[in-house]
Parts: structure tokens; sequence; C-alpha cells
């Protein structure tokens, strides 16, 4: 299903019905006073009857403990309300967007993600909550204290119209000026969390380059921005007070003007003018009320728009149904039948990953004029327990050959297949299990190093991970630690150096199990002596468990050994062959060989 807020607060629809309609009882009994403040002046003082004054003043005071019962319910279930509906949709946010490609994370931002599950949420929270509390309530108490003014004095209750239509037009311009504004501070205030992310994030290469003062004067101003933009909302905002304050007042004006007049004719009584009174300050505190509560719904209509922006982002594709006889004759499977599943189709083909003609751009769904993609015409193919290397110059795209692998996008065009299966044709999730990615930047999280090694196979047991930590380089240094695989990780892995959050990730990535495993220049940290015994490893545990290694390395020396190299130039492939082959017949394969004193045989 896909998600919404009114999804998010379906499961909450007992409490939106129930606490409005304690909170309007309240409204009731709380305009009910006035009547018998009236007969108390008119009947209890005016007649000098003492025990009526006393009953209806017990009366008055068993009203209010009822009203204050009432009040007390509905700001329970105001509050059940509002806090599930803000976790439920902090979830919803969390996980749409976790099944989303990152191309349209993008379109966001993760700063701003973070800014609308927090800032944004709250302000829904707080206006479904004031919707439950004061919603039906002011518009009650607003029209039931006309309706009992018209039916005490049709002509004071005629003020009161005239007091009310003139807020309403007033409400209404501050409304349509101040909603634009909300939306334009909260994206100031997104760009304040960019501007702070990346002064924190880069704190060394600030200081390095002594950039404090210039880093300093960005975030001021992206800071200054936001303040103006919140003065320029508050200057609107706080016109609703005092104008509420100036036409009440001016109704209670002419109200006791007109009704002075109106006792003097004896059209009116005392306690009736008393009344009338009380339904004025009833009706100035709602409109305060008010005041305040224009505010707090335009926040929460802008917080909405830009929440539903995020559950516009499309969601990864959907797979695409094809007979399984089709696809087994397309890519040279063995005899599967239809009730076999994923995961028995996936293991019969022999072909671990194919690319064939396959194009992609950020951006862009079709394979359009090669200058503007990313990647254009890659074709190649390598099988299960065989090692294949990308190599290429900086920026020729061989990072985004392993994000397509891993289904992190989509291609513009081509097919790519996995185990014999089409990536069209299965879910992302599969896609996912079937390969196991290390980045180039290592992301450790807080928490111990089993704990890390164990994100992608919450069963791995401490054999399993101790056996990904050796093939990873990794183990030497663990077992040094005071308590070894329960030792503590700091967020993003701070107590830890580059290289043994390299071998860490990497350690992860084996203890996933997956039948793919795929390096991005994951040991660029490590000293040679390190990487050697590393691919060492990773090629002897390929051979010895069938599994398939793709290494993407600017050094030529890591991926000599392997099976098969894709060479990349700008984007395209411009070789696809071994070590050998490639020598003798791939030109910037040869150039980029002997720039790094990599000879024709490598031992």
């Amino acid at each position: 299903m896909k998600p919404s807020l009114n999804n998010a607060l379906r499961p909450f629809l007992k409490e939106t019905i129930l606490g409005p309609t304690f909170k309007l009882i309240e409204a009731a009994l709380e305009l009910s006073l006035p009547f018998f403040l009236a007969q108390i002046i008119d009947r209890g003082i005016g007649e000098n009857d003492n025990p009526f004054i006393i009953r209806t003043g017990l009366i008055m005071l068993a009203v209010i403990f009822a009203g204050l019962l009432n009040a007390a319910i509905c700001q329970y279930f105001a509050s059940v309300a509002a806090q599930g509906f803000g976790d439920r949709v902090r979830r919803d946010i969390m996980k749409h967007v976790q099944s989303t490609s990152l191309m349209n994370q993008s379109k966001i931002g993760a700063e701003s993600l973070i800014v609308r599950m927090t800032s944004d949420v709250n302000q829904l929270q707080l206006g479904v909550s004031m919707l439950i509390r004061l919603g039906s309530r002011i518009p009650f108490v607003i029209i039931g204290s006309v309706a009992a003014t018209l039916f005490i004095d049709r002509t004071l209750a005629l003020i009161l119209f005239g007091g009310a239509v003139i807020f309403a037009l007033i409400m209404t311009v501050v409304i349509r000026n101040a909603f634009p504004l909300f939306d334009w501070v909260q994206d100031k205030l997104d760009h304040v969390g960019v501007i702070i992310k990346e002064s924190v994030s880069g704190v060394r290469v600030i200081r390095s380059f002594g950039q404090k003062p210039h880093q300093r004067a960005k975030v001021l101003e992206a800071v200054d921005q936001h303040e103006k933009a919140v003065k320029r909302v508050a200057k609107w905002s706080s016109v609703m007070s005092p104008v509420t304050q100036w036409v009440m007042n001016l109704s209670i004006c002419a109200l006791l003007y007109t009704g002075a007049l109106r006792i003097d004719a004896g059209r009116l009584t005392d306690g009736e003018l008393v009344a009338v009174f009380n339904y004025v300050l009833q009706i100035l505190s709602a409109l305060v009320v008010v005041a305040n509560l224009v505010v707090i719904f335009t926040r929460a209509a802008v917080a909405k728009k830009r929440v539903e922006e995020i559950y516009a982002l499309t969601m990864d594709e959907a797979p695409v149904d094809a007979p399984a006889d089709s696809d087994a004759a397309l890519t040279g499977l063995q005899i599967v039948t239809s009730t076999d599943s994923i995961e028995e189709q996936l293991s019969y083909a022999e072909e671990a990953l194919v690319f064939e003609k396959v194009c992609f751009s950020y951006g862009a769904t079709q394979c359009g004029d090669k200058e503007t993609m990313t990647l254009s015409d890659i074709d190649f193919r390598i099988e299960k327990g065989q090692v294949l290397g990308i190599v290429g110059t900086t920026g020729s795209g061989k990072s985004t050959i392993l994000a397509l692998a891993a289904g992190l996008y989509r291609p513009s065009s081509g097919t790519i297949r996995v185990f014999g299966r089409d990536f069209a044709r299965l879910p992302v999730d599969r896609i996912r299990d079937q390969i196991s990615v290390v980045p180039q930047s290592p992301k450790l999280f807080a928490g111990t190093v089993a704990d890390n090694l164990r994100f992608g196979n919450s069963k791995a047991d401490n054999d399993l991970l101790k056996g990904a930590a050796k093939t990873a380089q990794a183990w030497e240094f663990i077992k040094s630690l005071p308590s070894r695989l329960d030792a503590h990780v700091d967020t993003n892995g701070r107590n830890f150096s580059g290289g043994q959050k390299q071998r860490l990730a990497i350690a992860r990535a084996i203890a996933k199990n997956a039948p793919i495993l795929a390096l991005d220049d994951a040991a660029s940290a490590l000293d040679r002596l390190t990487e050697s015994a590393l691919y060492d490893a990773l090629f002897e545990d390929v051979k010895l468990r069938s599994k398939t290694l793709v290494l993407v390395s600017s050094r030529i020396m890591a991926a000599a050994k392997a099976d098969r190299i894709v060479v990349l130039h700008d984007g395209v492939q411009v070789g696809f062959g071994t070590h050998e082959e490639l020598f003798d017949r791939c030109t910037p394969y040869r150039e980029m060989a002997e720039s790094q004193h990599v000879e024709r045989q490598v031992r």
C-alpha cells in the first residue's frame, strides 16, 4: 500500500472522533454558564433569593467539573492520536525512502529528508493534536455564543456577527500572505542543514586549508537568510493577535453602549447584558486561539506538502512477470518448472552476471547521445567461480556499473541479468540478496564489531564472522581489541583507522554470504602487502566456494589476476578479456599498466 497521511491517521479514527466529541460536550457545558449567571443576577440578586443563588452556584460548579473531565479525556485522545500518527508517518517515510532509488532520493537530499522527518512531522503532529482539541470546539463556541446572544437580543447579536466577519476577512488576508512564506522558511532551514553538515563532516579539510573564516561566513549567511525568512513570517503572524484584540474590543464597546441604551429602554435586563458580555469574552478567547491556530495549521499545511513530496518519489520498479520457459530460453538456463522459486531458478544458471548493451545516464530514461551518457554500450558476462576486474581512469563509470549491478539504479537501456534472470523480472530485494557490495567509503554503524559484521546476515555465528574477518585481513587487529568481536564501534567508525574500516566493511560483505561479492576500490587505504594478502585470500575463497568476485580498482595489479577484465574510458567499454589479451591489443589498458609499472606477465 502506498504511504499517505490519511493511511497513517486511519488507525486512530476512534481517537479523532471521540476526542472532538468530548470537547464539544465541554464547550456546550461552558456555553451554559452565562445563562446560570444571568439567572443569579436577575432572580437571585434582584429578588434577594440566597438559596437560589447557592443552588445555582453549585450547579455551575458541577458544570465546570464536568467540563474539566471532558477536556481531560479529549486531551488524552489527542495525545494518543498525534503521537501515534507522527510515529507512523516517520516509519512510512523511512520505509518509503529505503524503497526508492538513489536517483529519486537525490531529488530531495539527505539533509532535507532529515528536516522533513523531524521538524515537518512535528508540525503535522501538532496540527493533528490541535485539530482534535480545538478544531471542533472553536467553531462551536463562536457559533454557539452568537446563537445564544441572538436568543437574548438580536441587536447585540448583529454587532457580534459584524465583528466576526471583519475578523474573518483580516484572517483571510494574513493566511494568503503567510502561507507561501512558511514554505520559504522550511527551504531556508533545509539549506542551513546542508551547510552545517558540510561544515561538521569536513572540519578536518576546513582546518587544514585554513578556511575556518570562509566556512564560518557561509554558515552565518545561511543562518541569516533563515532568520530573515522567519522574521518576515513573524511580521504577518504577529498581526493576528493585536487585530483580534482590536476587533473584539471595538465590539465590546459597541455592545456595552448599545446594551446600556436597551436596558434604559427596558428591552434588556442587567443579567442578560452580563451573559452577553460573557459570550463576548468566550468569543474573544476563541479568536485569540484562532490566531494561533492559523499559524499552526498554515505551518502544518506546508509540512504536509513537503512530506507528500517524499511519498511522491517513485519506488524501485516492480518486477515484470514473464513465462519461465521464455526466460530460460533467453538465458540458457537449465529446465526450470513454473513452481520453482526465484532462488532455485537463480541457482541453476552458470552465468553469474551479464550486461548486454547497457546504457545509463543520471536522469535519462533512454540511451541517447553518448556524450550525455554516464555509461554507453557496456557488454560483458562473468560465470560462477570467476573473478571480474573493472578498471579505468577516474570518472570512467566503474562505480556506476556496481551501482547498476546492485540494483541501486535501473539502466536507461539494455539488459542486466544475474544468474540468468533479467533484473526487470526480479524484485529489488532479490537482486540485492545476490550481491554484496563494499563501497569506496566504508560506512560503520554505532554498536559492536559483531553488530556491524552481521549487518547483512543477522544469523551469522561467531565462527562465520571470524572466518570472514580472517579473509578480509581484519582478524589480526580485531583480536587485539579488548572485547574482540564485542568491541565498541563509534558512529561512522570514528575509533578505527581508514584501513581498519575498509577491512571491517569487506568482512561484513563476506559474512553476508551472497553469491556475488563486489569491491569498489575497497582496498585503497591498505598498504601493498595487506592488499596483496587480501586479494590472495579473496581469490582462494572464490575458487573454494564457487562464488563470483567483482573487483573495481584504479590499480591494474589488483585486477590483473582476474579471469576477465572490463576496461572503461569516459563511460565507454574499450576492452574486455584477460590481462595478457588486453595488454596486447587494448592501448588504454596497456598505457595504464605501463604507467603503474605492471608487466604483461603477472606473477
